[in-house]
Order: C-alpha cells, then sequence, then structure tokens
C-alpha cells in the first residue's frame, strides 16, 4: 500500500502481546496433556486459544502492525461467539464428571454459521476492501482506497452490523445458565454461593466471576467508545484474566512443590485435604464416639474395617 505509520507501542501493547503468548502456551500444553481429567483440560485449552487470538487481533490493530498484515483483519470475528459456550461447557466439566455428548456440538453452531457467514461476505475480499475497513475503524482521518466489493447489496451485511448485539446477548444467556448450575451445586452442598468450603467450587466460582467482569466491560466500552476504539482496554482486561488462570495453574501444580522427604516434614495426611464441611466433620466424629461408647464393635473379635 505505500502508507507507513509509526508502531504504538505502549503498556497496554506489551500487557496484551504478553496475554497472547500466555495465552497460547498455556493452551497448547493443556490441549496436549494426558490426563484423567481430559475434558475440562481441552475445553480450557480451547478457551484461552480463543481468548490469544481475538485479543491478538486487537494487539494488531492497537500497534498499527495490521498495516503489515491486511489480510488478518477481522480474522477472529467468528471467534467471538466461542467465548460464552466454551466457559459454560468448561464450567459445567468442572462441576460434573458427565462425559461431552454429540448433542453439545449445537452449542457451537453460532460460531459455525458465523464464521460461513464471515467467509462469504468479508474474507474473499480484496486487500484494499481490508484496508479501508481496518482504518474505518481506527484512522478514519486516512483517505480511503477505491475497491471493488463482491457484494453489491448492503442488507447482506446487516447480521454484522449487529454483532456486537447478538455477543452481548450470548454472553448474557450463556453466563444466566452458568450462575443457574453454579448456584444448584452450592444448595446441593447446603452452602452459600460465596463459601469457600469446597475448593472445586469456589475455584467455579471465581471464573464465573471473571466472566461476568468480561460481560460487564463489553457493555461499558461498546456503549462509551465510538467504533471498536475501547477494544484495546477490554483486551487488556482478557489478558489479566489469562494471567490469574495461568497463576492458579502454576500454584496448583506439582512441578513447585517440594517432596516432604527433602522437607523433612510428615507426609499429609490422607483425608487432609477432604471435601467434608467442619459441620459434617463434627457430626460423623459424635456419631463414631457414641458408637464406640454403647455397642463397643472394638470389643468383638471380627471387629475390622470392613465391617464398621
Amino acid at each position: 500500500m505505500g502508507l507507513i505509520l509509526t508502531y504504538k507501542i505502549d503498556f497496554f501493547a506489551l500487557f496484551i502481546f504478553l496475554g497472547v503468548a500466555q495465552g497460547v502456551f498455556f493452551g497448547s500444553v493443556f490441549l496436549f496433556q494426558k490426563s484423567t481429567d481430559s475434558l475440562s483440560n481441552r475445553l480450557l485449552a480451547f478457551l484461552l486459544l480463543t481468548f490469544s487470538a481475538v485479543i491478538g487481533e486487537v494487539f494488531l490493530c492497537y500497534t498499527n502492525l495490521m498495516f503489515e498484515v491486511l489480510w488478518l483483519v477481522d480474522f477472529s470475528e467468528p471467534a467471538n461467539f466461542l467465548f460464552a459456550p466454551l466457559c459454560y461447557l468448561y464450567l459445567q466439566s468442572k462441576l460434573s464428571n458427565v462425559p461431552f455428548k454429540s448433542k453439545q456440538y449445537l452449542h457451537f453452531l453460532p460460531f459455525g454459521l458465523y464464521s460461513v457467514y464471515m467467509g462469504i461476505i468479508h474474507f474473499p475480499q480484496s486487500l484494499a476492501y481490508k484496508y479501508n475497513c481496518y482504518i474505518d475503524v481506527y484512522h478514519p482521518a486516512l483517505p480511503k482506497l477505491e475497491t471493488f466489493v463482491y457484494w453489491e447489496y448492503k442488507e447482506v451485511f446487516f447480521v454484522r452490523s449487529l454483532v456486537n448485539e447478538w455477543m452481548a446477548l450470548q454472553l448474557f444467556i450463556y453466563l444466566f445458565l452458568s450462575f443457574r448450575s453454579l448456584l444448584k451445586c452450592f444448595q446441593a452442598q447446603k452452602l452459600s454461593f460465596f463459601s469457600n468450603q469446597i475448593e472445586y467450587l469456589a475455584s467455579s466460582r471465581h471464573l464465573f466471576l471473571q466472566y461476568v467482569s468480561i460481560l460487564v466491560l463489553f457493555v461499558a466500552v461498546k456503549i462509551g467508545f465510538d467504533r471498536d476504539l475501547g477494544d484495546h482496554i477490554l483486551a487488556a482486561h482478557i489478558a489479566l484474566v489469562i494471567y490469574i488462570i495461568s497463576f492458579q495453574v502454576i500454584r496448583k501444580s506439582l512441578f513447585l512443590h517440594i517432596p516432604s522427604e527433602l522437607t523433612g516434614e510428615k507426609t499429609a495426611k490422607k483425608y487432609e485435604k477432604s471435601s467434608l464441611t467442619p459441620e459434617t466433620q463434627a457430626n460423623t466424629l459424635h456419631k463414631l464416639q457414641v458408637l464406640m461408647d454403647e455397642q463397643k464393635p472394638f470389643l468383638q473379635a471380627s471387629f475390622s474395617l470392613p465391617t464398621r
């Protein structure tokens, strides 16, 4: 194109770029890791890679590097419809051990349909057309190029003109479904939604609240900024979510745990990290004490663990 602009490298650019790199790294690790919890790992991998693709495009646009790769303009737009279903399905996989069913692929139908739509109306367009799309958002003062548009009628772009509204609606629906599932799990354990007594429920709640923060900021950015000029703020926040998820993974990694044999500490008891609540533990201990005092089963010669 012969146009050269100064690359914009600042705090937002570095923060987003590192988020992209970290998301790709951990996403790849989870995707190829062999584990008994492979479904959760794969879903988390796809979620991190989706995050990375979307904020990666924002990074290119924000820094003006998109001028170097104009064919990538809006390449990640269909991936925005993966956020909500992946978040929901990942939480579901953490809350239950139900295997992934074929009907659950319907959750990805909006992504598939929008990908086909973009493959028809946008991806085949010329570089000049994509150049105009890019500067229309980020550099509206620059002159546009004359270009041929494959689609004469503006009506075909109607769906794309409402993409932010569709995304917000999808996020809201799936966050509502996630909240309902998570609340049922807390209620089944007779716990408050903000209880930290069961670790997997508490960590699932933290993830849910992170997804809520993305929806809230998404709506705020789209209302507060013209076109997509505030996307770097949203991308930085998503990068922060990637950092938080990565930190939680590293914190739980056995690689960083020093074996008790080297520290001289006693091996942790088998049930030290039981998910039983203190109330349940106290009640069970009380029943055991009553049984021992009244029936004295330990006096029987045949008494053993299987006959408890």
